[in-house]
């Protein structure tokens, strides 16, 4: 700023260097009176980042898979509990009747 002020023309010293201790001394009045500001809000939530469509597109293909496969199994393990092999059936007929009765 200094530098900037020695290239200008002045027609007189006295009254340039009057008028800028005036203008420094408005500069010191305004930096006085400043009062500090804290911005205390919470930062802005923006729309599109409220819900995150691609995590949930993925979770969502993640459930369907899981339920695909589930239905796999279980329509093998009920196509194994249908056929008569020798590892599912119940060799203990003695235990297969109800406890509950006298």
């Amino acid at each position: 700023m200094y530098l900037e002020r020695r290239a200008l023309p002045k027609s007189n010293k006295i009254t340039y260097k009057r008028y800028v201790d005036k203008c420094q001394q408005l500069h010191r009045d305004r930096l006085k009176k400043i009062k500090s500001t804290l911005d205390n809000k919470p930062p802005k939530k923006h729309k599109h980042l409220r819900r995150n469509l691609k995590r949930e597109q993925m979770m969502e293909e993640r459930f369907a898979t899981i339920e695909r496969e589930n239905r796999i199994l279980l329509s093998k393990m009920s196509e194994i509990m249908q056929k008569n092999t020798l590892d599912n059936k119940n060799k203990s007929i003695k235990y297969s009747h109800s406890l509950n009765k006298a």
